[in-house]
């Protein structure tokens, strides 16, 4: 399928240039087994991105117990099934940033499953929302959903930095009388959140025998495995 693995870790990347999707065989902190967590990890993350993240999905099964081989055995077949069938939906699901864009502006404003805070969770999904709408060149949208974080209540120090980013990619992307003049800068900031964040990844692409783009992670000490985050 062309996924790779990070490290010595139990994680495998799947590569897109601007996503990432991410397959985790996760340990148990109290006993023998895997859990498995799929999901998507968008590459446009405002500043240095220290690891892996699930921006979006999170949980696909939840821990099986190893008890011996023989037992395991098909356990572990089902597990890597269940995670190459995730790997295809999420293709499926995000050939181009034209369907990302739309999907996430839907979610952005969705029905909460959970009650959590405000910036860790509309904050999250207008960010990657209004970078996607940017991207596929949905400008008006995209400049309304920056200045909603710009100018939400939320006021964690954490999220500072995002507020005032989102106010500068605002003045950037919103629809001028002098888009000749914009039109060569909008694009260029919002792409260069992707090439950032794969710097900060320490992370290079490739490509298989198959012509298959992957990617080489190298993280910094420290950094091996990220606290997996449910979908925001």
């Amino acid at each position: 399928m062309g996924l790779r693995l990070q490290g010595r870790s139990r994680i495998w990347l799947d590569d897109h240039g601007w996503w990432l999707g991410v397959v985790e065989f996760q340990p148990s902190s109290w006993s023998k087994g895997s859990y498995l967590n799929v999901g998507v990890c968008w590459l446009w993350h405002p500043g240095a991105k220290s690891g892996i993240s699930f921006d979006l999905g999170y949980r696909v099964q939840r821990h099986v117990p190893f008890r011996n081989e023989a037992q395991f055995q098909p356990q572990a077949r089902r597990l890597a099934d269940g995670a190459a069938e995730e790997i295809i939906r999420l293709r499926a699901m995000l050939p181009t940033i034209t369907e990302a864009a739309s999907l996430l502006a839907k979610r952005a404003d969705g029905n909460r499953e959970v009650a959590v805070s405000s910036a860790g969770y509309d904050g999250w999904r207008r960010w990657h929302a209004a970078v996607a709408l940017g991207l596929a060149g949905r400008s008006e949208a995209a400049a309304a959903m920056f200045r909603r974080i710009a100018r939400s209540d939320d006021d964690d120090d954490w999220w500072q930095p995002v507020k005032r980013q989102a106010e500068q990619l605002h003045d950037l992307v919103r629809p001028t009388r002098q888009r000749s003049e914009r039109s060569s800068t909008a694009p260029s900031a919002t792409t260069e959140l992707a090439s950032t964040c794969r710097r900060s990844l320490s992370m290079s692409v490739r490509s298989d025998r198959t012509g298959r783009r992957g990617c080489q992670v190298t993280t910094t000490p420290g950094t091996s495995r990220s606290s997996p985050s449910p979908c925001r």
